[in-house]
């Protein structure tokens, strides 16, 4: 289910109403559209970290006011030291453990958003997503359905476990977690840009992480990741585009 806002002039609608708010007070303090889809998904990286995470990729088509569609694609690669041998003999790409790990892109594509048409302030865009990592958020349905149906493997993961868990068991719908540690990172982007996860101190945490999981990963495979910006791909069908 989604949530919906909308003023005389604009429209948003994301999973989570946090999210929602997040991007109709964007709007409401004067924000174009690009600050709204901003401040809506860095909320969503708390709010719903299941579907729209700091770790995970951003793609988004934006429409110019003269017409123009662009692309943005922020995927990151693989490491530059991954082994492809590591697939060898399997059917299709595994989903878990180190070896589907990417770059994330997450952070870079949200300055890419910022740049192509945002007013308000970067900073800004953070704001209510810190402050519910900090103070803590209701757990949704969606992300209780996730942790429940995995539950043996998320509970036995030690940084899973202390923020979604109550003893063994995932945390209510409508239970309130914290995530300090979530906080510091997004609040380090929102003070020094995606060069805190790129190339600073969120980055070398996260590499050293992964590196002690098995993955290749290094803090240059981070340095060297950019958003690009494309036409955007487009067909007819019927009288639409």
């Amino acid at each position: 289910m989604g949530f919906r806002a909308d003023g005389t002039s604009w429209a948003i609608a994301t999973p989570h109403t946090a999210a929602t708010a997040a991007g109709a007070e964007a709007f409401e303090r004067g924000g174009t559209a690009m600050d709204a889809a901003l401040h809506a998904a860095v909320t969503l990286a708390v709010a719903y970290p299941h579907m729209c995470g700091v770790g995970g990729d951003l793609f988004a088509l934006v429409q110019r006011s003269d017409g123009e569609v662009l692309a943005i694609n922020s995927s990151g690669r693989s490491p530059a030291a991954a082994d492809p041998s590591a697939l060898d003999g399997l059917a299709e790409m595994p989903i878990r453990g180190p070896v589907p790990i990417t770059v994330p892109g997450a952070a870079a594509g949200w300055r890419a958003l910022h740049e192509t048409g945002a007013v308000l302030p970067w900073a800004g865009a953070f704001t209510t997503a810190v402050g519910l990592a900090a103070d803590g958020v209701a757990v949704s349905r969606s992300l209780h359905g996730e942790l429940e149906e995995d539950a043996e493997l998320f509970g036995a993961d030690p940084g899973l476990a202390a923020i979604y868990f109550r003893d063994t068991a995932p945390a209510a719908v409508g239970a309130v977690v914290r995530q300090p540690a979530l906080a510091r990172t997004l609040g380090a982007i929102a003070d020094r840009g995606p060069d805190a996860l790129y190339g600073g101190e969120v980055g070398d945490a996260y590499v050293a992480g992964l590196r002690a999981a098995g993955s290749p990963i290094a803090v240059d495979d981070l340095a060297a990741h950019r958003a690009t910006l494309l036409a955007a791909m487009r067909s007819p069908f019927r009288d639409l585009t």
